[in-house]
Parts: structure tokens; C-alpha cells; sequence
């Protein structure tokens, strides 16, 4: 019999888990890579004793069968676990960063709310639940549910280190499934949040949880991926697709085409729009393909550890709007993970941009850099020059879950059972941290076997 082949196009996590995943059940996965390496977004670069993750530095430990795939591809043998540090966050408050509570204990004497904003937050549990509220915006769902303060001091940072987007504008039911899921189901937020959370904890027992990244930088993820697939063409941009006489066409740079037995697209929403397909319904992808997406700068800057005040004893520092800052977050890699900078030294990553200041992205490098510079002066305190700077601008790289945003996703999945022989992956579909990336492209693989009859792995959850 002809071994299977199916086409994976887009070699970042997304398309490197799918192809892994078509690895496991026996198929030959074919992944084609528009740019000169695979990895996307997640890129690192070692540098005179500093190794900068350009793109996520960390990820949150995915469900049983993502880290089973991950085993399979090497990376148990070089998971770096993140240290206590990475449970912690600060948040900007009256321009002072100060402690994120964890618990609703913690926020009852924190200073982020005030008397009011603290009993406002206990009567959340009282709330009625609205549970045909589908498309409500997540400062809508946290005004009503948390009260004013909360909205503004937690949930507002939250999605600008996430999706870099405007709470008034992104969905809430895909920025926090969870906490939605909890008012569906239970009527309050944190009581569902506090059983999800001892849930966790009692499946959790006795195996690896939290924050890892790899010992060489995150990029270490998608090069042990790659290594698990048979065939990577990378600077092989694909530009059209049609499926014909029970397989999928798939054309190179205006090539001939080379045929396969179905092929699965995970590509940022954006080069949808690039592909000429010829399939069943494809017209409906334009909906994906056009929407909203968000620019950030990456600023990673290296200091001597003597010259920052703050003990950067977290991963991580929110940044409200209501501070008027320009700075979206900050992480702190090297309080996190072992060599990220030299001895004596700190790496701190603020990311700048998003819906917040798009304007900001197209700031010169220089200018990037001293803008950067003085809002860490003021917020971390630190009284010296950075001895190592590097820039990266990610452009139209985060889609953004605004109104509309299931009609796009049921697109997908008409072309995708139309078609038969199709699967979309990716972060506009799947999620944006790491761990909803990789498993979108587990169950894109899943889906498409299950659609032509192939062997199967247990579910993914």
C-alpha cells in the first residue's frame, strides 16, 4: 500500500505539532515553510552570555496528550522548569508595581482596589449570570461580573500581555473561556475559578506542573518538532490549493503542483488570503483572512543586576491603561530561568504596541529602545545604561477575537467538512499561548484521520 501523505503548510508550532501528530499515526507529513526556518514567532538567539526569546519565552504545561507529543519529539530531556518566580506577577498601580493577588483573600487587602472595589468583588457571586451574553466584550463580562476596579486594574493589563488588544473589542468568551464557562455553568466566576483550580491541583499530583521553556531557548520547541517530520521545505511559499480526484493540490511559487492525500493549513489568518484555493466553499476563508490583527514590538535589554532597584522576584509586569504608560508588559526571563543572562546581569523584555499605541511599532529602533528605557527607569527603578538591546517588531502577529469572531471560526469548519480532505490550525482558530497553539495542531491532525477513516491516537481532551 502507498504510505499516506498529507501537506502541512506553515512550519510554526501549529503545523509542526499537526505534522508530529500525523508522525504518530504512521503518516508522512510533508511541511511546506514560507520563510528560511521553521518556528514562526517563537525564535531565540544566543548572544555574549544571553539568550533572548524574541518571540514567548515560557509556556504553561499543556494536557497529557500535547506533552506525550512533545515527549515523543525530545523535549523531556531538555525542559528547563520554570523557578517559584514564574507564579508571580506585578501589576502597575498609581505608577508603584505591586503584588497581583492570587486568591480572593489576597485581594481583599491589596491595594489595587480600594474598600469599595474589594466589596464590590465579593458580591460577584451574588451576580446573575447572563448566559446569553455570546458575544459580550471582556470589559463588558468584567465590569458586570468583578465591578469597575477589577476591569480596570486586572483584566484590562491581562489582555494587553496577551493579545496586546482592547478589552472593550475582544470577546470575552474566547479571551477567558474558563471564567465564562464558570458563569455558564455555575454562576460565579470564582467559585468556579476556586474548584477549577483545586481540580487542577488533585489531577496535577505527582506530575510536572507550571511554566517550562527548553535549556537553549523556546525556538529548541519547534527545531525537536521538526525533527520528528520526514520532509521540511523551508523558503517554500505555498500559493495555491485545490483538491481534485480525492487529493489536494498544493502549488510552490507558482510550480507545477504536487498532489497528496489531504493537507492541513496552519498559517497565520493573513496568508488565507494569499493561497489561491479551489475548494469547496473557500470563498467563505476571506472571512478569516481579513480579520483584525495586532503589531508589537519586542524590546529585550540586558542591565547589570546592581543597577535595578526592583527585585524582580515574578515573571511578569501588567501595565493598565489608566496608568497612561506606553509600555504594554514586561517580562523578567532570567528571574525565571537559568542562563538567560550572564552572572551578575538581568534580562527584562517589554513588549510595546498593540491596540493600545499601534503608532509605537513604527518608532525607530532607537527610539523604541529610550522610550523603553525610561518607563523602566520609573517602574523598576534602574539607574543604569542596558548593555545589551535587541528589537523585534511582530506585524499584523496577533488576531484579534472581536465581534464576528465565531462567524470566522464556523467558516473554517464549513470548508473544513465541505472539503473533506482540509484542516485549519493556528493561533486565530486555536488560542495564542503556546499550549493552545501546539494543541490546535494535535486535534487539526486528529480531525483530518477521523474525517478519512485513519488509525487514531486517544483524544486530546
Amino acid at each position: 500500500m502507498t504510505p499516506r501523505r498529507v501537506a502541512v503548510i506553515g512550519g510554526g508550532l501549529a503545523g509542526l505539532a499537526a505534522a508530529a501528530t500525523l508522525h504518530r499515526l504512521g503518516i508522512e507529513a510533508c511541511v511546506f515553510e514560507r520563510e528560511a526556518e521553521v518556528g514562526g514567532v517563537v525564535q531565540s538567539e544566543r548572544r555574549d552570555g544571553w539568550l533572548i526569546d524574541s518571540g514567548p519565552c515560557m509556556a504553561a504545561e499543556p494536557n497529557a496528550a500535547v506533552r506525550a507529543m512533545l515527549d515523543a519529539a525530545g523535549l523531556a530531556e531538555c525542559t528547563l522548569r520554570a523557578g517559584p518566580g514564574a507564579n508571580h506577577r506585578y501589576v502597575v498601580h498609581d505608577g508603584v508595581p505591586v503584588p497581583l493577588p492570587q486568591t480572593t483573600a489576597e485581594f481583599t487587602v491589596s491595594p489595587l482596589l480600594s474598600l469599595a472595589g474589594r466589596l464590590r468583588l465579593l458580591k460577584e457571586r451574588f451576580i446573575p449570570a447572563q448566559r446569553d451574553a455570546t458575544d459580550e466584550s471582556v470589559d463588558s463580562f468584567a465590569r458586570r461580573r468583578f465591578g469597575d476596579e477589577v476591569a480596570d486594574r486586572m483584566f484590562d493589563p491581562l489582555v494587553a500581555s496577551t493579545c496586546a488588544g482592547d478589552p472593550r473589542q475582544i470577546l470575552a468568551r474566547y479571551a477567558f473561556p474558563q471564567l465564562v464557562g464558570h458563569e455558564q455553568h455555575g454562576g460565579s466566576g470564582l467559585q468556579g475559578n476556586l474548584r477549577a483550580r483545586m481540580e487542577a491541583r488533585r489531577q496535577a499530583k505527582g506530575k510536572p506542573t507550571g511554566a517550562w521553556s527548553c535549556v537553549q531557548g523556546m525556538h529548541e520547541l519547534p527545531l525537536r518538532l521538526a525533527g520528528r517530520v520526514a520532509t521540511i521545505r523551508t523558503s517554500a511559499p505555498v500559493d495555491a490549493a485545490s483538491a481534485r480526484d480525492g487529493k489536494v493540490h498544493v502549488g510552490v511559487g507558482g510550480r507545477t503542483s504536487e498532489a497528496f492525500d489531504a493537507a492541513i493549513f496552519a498559517v497565520p489568518a493573513p496568508a488565507l488570503g494569499r493561497i489561491a484555493f479551489d475548494l469547496p466553499e473557500a470563498d467563505r476563508l476571506m472571512q478569516v483572512a481579513t480579520m483584525p490583527q495586532a503589531s508589537i514590538a519586542a524590546v529585550s535589554l540586558g542591565f547589570r543586576r546592581e543597577h535595578i532597584a526592583h527585585p524582580l522576584d515574578a515573571a511578569r509586569l501588567l501595565v493598565p491603561s489608566v496608568e497612561r504608560r506606553s509600555i504594554l508588559s514586561v517580562v523578567f526571563p532570567s528571574s525565571v530561568f537559568a542562563g538567560r543572562a550572564p552572572d551578575d546581569h538581568v534580562l527584562v523584555t517589554a513588549f510595546v504596541g498593540g491596540a493600545r499605541r499601534p503608532d509605537l511599532v513604527d518608532l525607530p529602533e532607537a527610539d523604541l529602545i529610550a522610550l523603553v528605557q525610561l518607563e523602566l527607569g520609573s517602574l523598576l527603578g534602574v539607574q543604569g545604561p542596558a548593555v545589551m538591546q535587541r528589537v523585534t517588531v511582530w506585524r499584523d502577529a496577533l488576531p484579534q477575537a472581536v465581534a464576528g469572531h465565531g462567524g470566522r471560526l464556523a467558516a473554517a469548519d464549513v470548508v473544513e467538512a465541505t472539503a473533506g480532505v482540509v484542516a485549519f490550525t493556528g493561533a486565530w482558530r486555536d488560542g495564542l499561548s503556546v499550549a493552545e497553539v501546539l494543541l490546535g495542531g494535535v486535534r487539526a491532525a486528529e480531525r483530518l484521520a477521523v474525517r478519512q477513516g485513519w488509525p487514531s491516537l486517544p483524544t486530546s481532551g
